[in-house]
Parts: structure tokens; C-alpha cells; sequence
């Protein structure tokens, strides 16, 4: 029985009081899925994360629970003594005094301000960095000699105030050897009997600092500055310690008291850079790591870093240029290569990237960013079990890393293992609470599962951290529109057009569907308009005002309509006017007056085919004048031994492949969504290497014909694939693959034709919107493991069956050249 809000979280408590963590984060979080805004589940959530040392997790938590409740005293305690924790002072002191005028308990609020007094004293106040999406490496940090002051002193005074040559030898070589422990207690013991001289506060900050304890070093920082104002390597140190504790003003402040000190500075310049980046200011870092690299223009960190920048500043040939220029000055240079993959990866150049990560992995194997960045290009080459495998590694290098997390839920997702990608979405998630794009994806997850309410839930808490997220705003309005909340949907749809105007056709398209619902005729109209001419060859949902006027016979009315558009669908829709007009002269007319513009126009192929044989007479476009004559039937058991065998073993792959019903032209059916091609399993590669294996057949067989479709027949061999799933009572109305050449058929699982043809396919040069009675058909009825191959110009369609089983097919188009 499905659990209430209220007994979810009585049993999340109860989990928690007894010590059962992961119980009491599956109950909390369930919550939250279903209430994103729940104050006592994001409260228990934030205690249970600060139980387990990750208080930086807890505040946004805190946060919402306060956001939802500020009347909860208890809420208010967590939260300032969280931001303690996280040193961030200032905020918890501005928290501080909203919890006094909400009332909260004097007493109690007393003791959290003697914590923060007191803990303030030690540390400066913490400010929230930002993350970058490439991690940007810093010149290692050297300790110069102790320069020699200029005062003038006895060889008594000398004696008594500094350390002997032989202590700071020892000191120095302690800390160059690694001995940490001993370096740190020589550096205690000196900075006690010399307190005012710098060079021991300078190691032990050094050492505190490598060994992971940042507000101690800090505080040496600061001593070894109050000793030595005038000593720019100790602000460029200090700033560096600041810049690990994410207090990057702090940071900036110091580099710059580095850089007034020595202008020279290249390191505190490219340090400068890296702080600069990640408060944002990419233009002022830009400048930073340029400066660097023209006083040390041998520095491959500074190179390296620039082109971070440059990258995230959407100037990538010029990124490419400073990564080479690192690597050229340091070939073993990890971090360099791996950016310079990413680089290459959002250039389209997909296999050098590859080559570039791999690069990366060789020099530094457990590179966990390199891993998960090659998973990255692994994955938009289609290689998918690979790019899983990236993944995997890199989480196994570094389990906290959200990104692989979410990552490898993208990868899984279009794998079709949903439930998977829906795990990984929520252990990014857990890591990373304030992750959008990973709270919108966990959404489009969710609705693909079915469970439409938990992705609205995630969509809103998506948009509650980026209220500027449009992808976001759109997944939202999909799942409305399903849900049928139509009104928010379209308030969805018209953010998301607002937020990039000039690039989301499937945002107007969608919004034209419902203004059409609605009678919002016009409107839908213009949405029509924009997204054909943001993508011209897309097959919209919704419908133009000539289709609008065709369906109605306003034939005259839909062709002044059509004349308005300039796409590929609307030149063809415009010749099926004519026709339905009588006007045939005027459709030779116009397919030789647009021969050229339209030479690879599919849907005037199949018109003009149509318009040959009923004329008796040839337009001017050269395509296929007679698709049936290039059918071409051939079986599995011509390539495989045991083709039932396989056939077999094939269904059982494809039962993992994500379908949906009654997709595009399939009645009564399932379609797959995914190209079955993309990442094949063993038995796919092989029917794909046989399509292949019989395509090069094909073309031999016809390679003498004229036409364009055999003269320009594509040299590559990029096949898209699907797999059709049919019921009882299920067809495919009658349609072609306007965005292919070559289509296919391959029957996996048939049905008996008893006596009527059916579950046949019919070939014909008719359409809903043109037909004769005198039009050539073609009825083939398949056998288990047959393979039809004809041009993707010819009209086709499934008959229906009325036996009780299923009736498979994979389907595919090889296609133009011109397409990848």
C-alpha cells in the first residue's frame, strides 16, 4: 500500500532516531519528490546530512525548510549553526538577527553567538564560489627564500631574534621531503621562540595548508603578512589558502596585494585568473591569464587556464590554440589534454576529442574528469556501452562526483534502462541538491516512466534554482499538456520561447498545438511559421492555416496559405493543392521551375512519380519516376545459418529497446524511440552489418538506372533504425520517410494472411491527398525473416490482422549523404 506524505515521514523519523541513515534519506527524499517544498523533510534531510559531516549539503535544505516554515524555531538553530560550520559568518550573523525577530529563544540564540564570536576570531568570513565547468589547475606554489631585511642590527640582536641557518635548513628540508609532521612541529617550536620571524609561520601555514587543515592555515597566513606586509609571495600563498576555502573575494584581495607588490607576478596573475573565472567575471580572468603568460610565456598552466576561458567565453578555436600552446610547452600535461578533448567535443571534432581524452587518461589514469569527459564524447558518437564505462570509472575514482552521476544517468536513459537513469539522477542529486539540470532530466525520466506528478515536481524544483532554465520551462509544459493543464502548459511554452526566442521550434510547435485546441487559430498560425523557420525540414504537429483550409476542401483558400510558406513541405503541399484544384499543367509547371531547389524533395517525388504514370508523361523531377520497379525482397536465412535462432535472440534484445504507442504513423502498436542502430547489442550489429552487406547488393542490382535516386545514392552507410510492434486490429497508415533515400523492412514475427492479405505491406504511388483508381499497388505478404528494401519516396502501409499475437518488424532508412 502506497504510503501517505505523514506516514512517509513518521517512518523517515523513526529510521532516523534508530540510526537507519539510508532508510531515513529514501523516505525523506521520496517526500520531496512528491513535495519539493516540504519544510520537515528538507529540515531532517539537512540534519541527517550535517550528522554525517556535509553540512555544505545541509544549508540549501535548511534553507527550503525555512523558506516554507519560518515560524519553526528549531529551523532557525540548524541553520545558523550550519553556516558556522561552513564558516560562512557574515550570512550566519544576517541570520542571526532575522531568527531574533521571529522570536527564537534568547537562551538559545546565545550560545550559537558565543560559537560565532569565537570561531569568527580564527576565520574571516566564507564566501560561496562557483563551480566551472572545467576544472582550471594552478601553478604549484613555491616558497621563496627569506629575503633579507633592511635593518640595520647587532650580531647580539641577530642571535637572539632569529633562528639559526641550521633550523631553518632543517625546517625546509622537512617540508621538501614530505615529513609533514616533522616539519610542522619544527615550524611550532620556531614560531614560538621566534615569533616575529616569517619564515617558520610561512612553512608551518605551507604544511597546514597540504595537509588539508585551511582555517589553521589561515591563520598562520595572516600572521606571516602581519610580520611581513611587504612580502609578496606570502599574500599570493595566503590568497591561495583562501581560494581552497572558497572565500574567493578574500582571494582576489590578496592576489592583488600580491600584483602591487610584484607586477611581475606571473603566478599570482594566473592565480588571480583562476579566482576571477570563478566568481564569474570571465573577461577580467581572460585579462589575468593573458598578463601571466606574457611575463612567463613558457608557463603551460597559464596557457592551459586561458583556454578555459576562452572555452567557456564560447571562443573555442582560440581555446584549442592556448591548450596546444600548453601542450606544446608540457606534452605530459593531463589537465591540458582532457580540456582540450572537451574543446574539440563542442567543436563537432568527435574522434580527435576522443583521442585527446584518452590522452589525458594515459598520462593520469585515475583522472576521474577525464573519464567522465570521454564518457561524453563516447556518448554523442552513439558509442553508449562505452561511455557507461567511462562513467563507471570515473565514479569509481571518485564516487562524489555529481556530474558522472548525472552523466551516466543521460547515458542510461537513452540506453532505454530508465529506472537506472533514474537512480543516477538521484544520487547526483544527493551530492549536488541545487543541481537543475539534473532535477529537469530526473523529470523527463519520470514522465518517460510514466509517473507524470513526480516529474511536474521535479520540473518546479528545476526552475526554482534557474527560474532562466528554457529546457526546463518546456519539459514542464510537455508534462502539463499530458496532464491536461493546458493553460499553465502554454504559460510553459511561451517562458521557454521567451527565454531563446530564435531557437526552440518544438516549443512553438507544442504551443501551436494547444492554440489550435483552443480555436486560437491565428496565434497557432504564427507558431507554425516560427518553427518552420527555425527548422524547414521538420514534420511539425502542428497544422498550417493551409492544412487547416485543405482538410476543410478550402482548396483555393489553402493555396494562397501555402504560397505564404517557403519550406520543402509547403512546395509539396502546394502541388497536392493543384492537383485537388485540377490544375495539373500548373504542377509541371511548377516542378520544373523549382527542378533544382527540390531535386532531393521527397514529398515532390512522390507526387511527381504519381503525376508520370497517371499522365503518362515525365516531369521535370528526376528522382524515382517508378519507385515500385525498385523493390527488392530478399531473406535472413541468405546471411545467417540458423536464422530462427536468431531471430529469436533478436526480439530478446529488442525488448529492452524504449517503445511508445502508437508513435507517428503506428495503429495499435508499439515504435521504438530510439535508433536500435545508435549502440547495438551482439545481434543488432549483425542485422545491422547485413542491411549494409545488402544494401551494396541493391545498388549493384540498380546501378544502371538513370534516375537521381541511383545516380546520387548515398557513399555512406548512415542507417537510423526502429522496430515496429503490432497488435491485434494493428496497422501503419499509408506514408514515406521523407528524410531518407533507401527505406527498409526486416519481419522478425508475422502473421497468417488468411486469405485477406492480412498484416501485408501495400506499395502504391497514392496518397491520402492524391489518388486514382488506376494507380499501380504492390502487395507483398512477408515470411519470417524477409528483408524489403524500396526508395523512401514510395507510399507504404500495413494492413491490418485480426489474429491474436504480435507482429514485429525493424525498420530503417538509409540516409542522404548530407545527413550524420
Amino acid at each position: 500500500m502506497e504510503l501517505t506524505i505523514e506516514q512517509a515521514l513518521q517512518q523517515g523519523v523513526a529510521a532516523h532516531k534508530e540510526g537507519k541513515l539510508e532508510d531515513a534519506e529514501r523516505l525523506y527524499r521520496a517526500i520531496l519528490q512528491s513535495q519539493p517544498a516540504h519544510p520537515d523533510a528538507n529540515h531532517n534531510l539537512g540534519v541527517l546530512a550535517v550528522s554525517v559531516n556535509k553540512a555544505h549539503t545541509a544549508l540549501p535544505l535548511f534553507k527550503a525548510a525555512l523558506d516554507a516554515n519560518p515560524k519553526i524555531e528549531q529551523f532557525w538553530l540548524s541553520y545558523i549553526d550550519a553556516l558556522i560550520k561552513e564558516q560562512y559568518f557574515e550570512n550566519a550573523k544576517q541570520v542571526f538577527e532575522q531568527a531574533k525577530t521571529q522570536g527564537v529563544a534568547a537562551e538559545k540564540l546565545n550560545v550559537l553567538e558565543t560559537q560565532l564570536t569565537q570561531t569568527a576570531q580564527v576565520n574571516e568570513p566564507k564566501l560561496d564560489g562557483q563551480n566551472k565547468s572545467l576544472s582550471s589547475s594552478q601553478k604549484p606554489k613555491k616558497l621563496s627564500e627569506q629575503k633579507k631585511r633592511k635593518k640595520k642590527a647587532t650580531k647580539k640582536n641577530l642571535k637572539a631574534n632569529n633562528p639559526s641557518q641550521q633550523q631553518l635548513s632543517n625546517l625546509l628540508e622537512h617540508y621538501q621531503n614530505g615529513r609533514y609532521q616533522d616539519a610542522e612541529k619544527s615550524a611550532r617550536s620556531l614560531s614560538m621562540q621566534f615569533p616575529r620571524h616569517n619564515f617558520s609561520w610561512k612553512i608551518l601555514g605551507a604544511v597546514l595548508k597540504k595537509t588539508g587543515r585551511l582555517s589553521e592555515a589561515v591563520s598562520a597566513g595572516k600572521k606571516t603578512i602581519e610580520i611581513t606586509p611587504d612580502d609578496a609571495e606570502a599574500h599570493f600563498n595566503f590568497g591561495n589558502t583562501l581560494k581552497e576555502l572558497g572565500r574567493l573575494d578574500e582571494a582576489e584581495a590578496s592576489y592583488i596585494q600580491a600584483l602591487a607588490l610584484k607586477p611581475d607576478y606571473a603566478e599570482a596573475h594566473s592565480n588571480l585568473g583562476v579566482t576571477l573565472q570563478e566568481l564569474g567575471r570571465l573577461e577580467e580572468a581572460e585579462a589575468s591569464y593573458t598578463q601571466a603568460t606574457v611575463l612567463k610565456p613558457d608557463y603551460a598552466e597559464a596557457h592551459s587556464n586561458l583556454g578555459v576561458t576562452l572555452q567557456e567565453r564560447g571562443r573555442l578555436e582560440e581555446a584549442e590554440a592556448s591548450y596546444t600552446q600548453a601542450l606544446a610547452l608540457k606534452p605530459d600535461y593531463a589537465e591540458a589534454h582532457s580540456n582540450l578533448g572537451v574543446t574539440l567535443q563542442e567543436l563537432g571534432r568527435l574522434d580527435e576529442a576522443v583521442a585527446s581524452c584518452t590522452q589525458a587518461i594515459a598520462l593520469k589514469p585515475d583522472y576521474a574528469e577525464a573519464h567522465s569527459n570521454l564518457g561524453v564524447t563516447l556518448q554523442e558518437l552513439g558509442r553508449l556501452k562505452e561511455a557507461e564505462a567511462s562513467y563507471i570509472q570515473a565514479l569509481a575514482l571518485k564516487p562524489d562526483y555529481a556530474e558522472a552521476h548525472f552523466n551516466l544517468g543521460v547515458t542510461l536513459k537513452e540506453l532505454g534502462r530508465l529506472d537506472e537513469a533514474e537512480a543516477s539522477y538521484i544520487q547526483a542529486l544527493a551530492l549536488k541538491p541545487d543541481y537543475a539540470e539534473a532535477h529537469s532530466n530526473l523529470g523527463v525520466t519520470l514522465q518517460e516512466l510514466g509517473r507524470s506528478e513526480e516529474a511536474e515536481a521535479s520540473y518546479t524544483q528545476s526552475l526554482a534554482l534557474r527560474p532562466d532554465y528554457a529546457e526546463a520551462h518546456f519539459n514542464l509544459g510537455v508534462t502539463l499538456q499530458e496532464l491536461g493543464k493546458l493553460d499553465e502548459a502554454v504559460a510553459c511554452y511561451r517562458k521557454a520561447i521567451d527565454l531563446i526566442p530564435d531557437k526552440f521550434a518544438n516549443a512553438y510547435d507544442e504551443l501551436g498545438v494547444i492554440l489550435q485546441k483552443k480555436g486560437e487559430f491565428e496565434e497557432a498560425e504564427v507558431c507554425y511559421k516560427k518553427c518552420m523557420s527555425l527548422e524547414p525540414n521538420k514534420t511539425p504537429k502542428t497544422l498550417s492555416k493551409g492544412s487547416i483550409f485543405f482538410k476543410q476542401g478550402h482548396f483555393e483558400q489553402a493555396l494562397i496559405a501555402f504560397e505564404n510558406y517557403d519550406d520543402g513541405i509547403s512546395r509539396a503541399q502546394i502541388l497536392e493543392t493543384l492537383y485537388a484544384l485540377g490544375r495539373v499543367d500548373d504542377i509541371y509547371e511548377r516542378i520544373e521551375a523549382r527542378a533544382d531547389l527540390d531535386d532531393e524533395n521527397l514529398r515532390v517525388a512522390a507526387i511527381a512519380a504519381f503525376l508520370a504514370e497517371r499522365e503518362k508523361k515525365d516531369t521535370a523531377h528526376r528522382f524515382c519516376n517508378n519507385p515500385i520497379d525498385f523493390i527488392h525482397f530478399t531473406n535472413i536465412s541468405s546471411h545467417i545459418k540458423e536464422p530462427e535462432c536468431f531471430i529469436s535472440s533478436l526480439i530478446d534484445e529488442l525488448r529492452h529497446v524504449k517503445t511508445g504507442w502508437e508513435i507517428n504513423t503506428t495503429q495499435n502498436g508499439f515504435q521504438a524511440s530510439v535508433n536500435v542502430f545508435a549502440n547495438p547489442l551482439e545481434k543488432m550489429s549483425i542485422l545491422k552489418s547485413i542491411i549494409i552487406d545488402e544494401i551494396e547488393t541493391y545498388y549493384s542490382k540498380f546501378k544502371n538506372k538513370p534516375c537521381s535516386y541511383i545516380k546520387k545514392f548515398p557513399s555512406d552507410r548512415n542507417i537510423k533504425g526502429w522496430h515496429v510492434v503490432l497488435k491485434q486490429q494493428g496497422h501503419q497508415t499509408g506514408h514515406i520517410h521523407p528524410d531518407g533515400w533507401l527505406s527498409g523492412v526486416i519481419y522478425l514475427m508475422v502473421v497468417p494472411p488468411l486469405g485477406k492479405d492480412e498484416g501485408a505491406i501495400e506499395f502504391t504511388l497514392d496518397s491520402p491527398n492524391y489518388l486514382d483508381a488506376s494507380s499501380s499497388k504492390k502487395t507483398y505478404q512477408p515470411r519470417l525473416g524477409d528483408i524489403v528494401f524500396f526508395p523512401s519516396s514510395l507510399h507504404h502501409k500495413t494492413l491490418p490482422f485480426s489474429t491474436d499475437m504480435d507482429r514485429i518488424c525493424v525498420s530503417f532508412d538509409l540516409m542522404p549523404t548530407s545527413v550524420k
